[in-house]
């Protein structure tokens, strides 16, 4: 069985993984993109990375 997954794609990453790509691995429940943030996203987005954290912490309850 795949992994539910919760997919953040911050807009100033070094290296974005496109959700086709990521697909073939992991079972995308949800793909969230965002304007702002890079590769230490959770330092410099972290309300953002929280909630997405979030949101794959409750995938376990589903």
């Amino acid at each position: 069985m795949a992994t539910p997954t919760v997919l953040s794609a911050f807009a100033h990453d070094t290296k974005p993984a496109p959700r086709r790509f990521v697909s073939r691995f992991v079972d995308v429940h949800e793909f969230v993109e965002h304007q702002d943030g890079g590769h230490f996203a959770a330092w410099e987005q972290p309300l953002r990375y929280a909630q997405d954290l979030r949101r794959a912490v409750a995938l376990a309850d589903r």
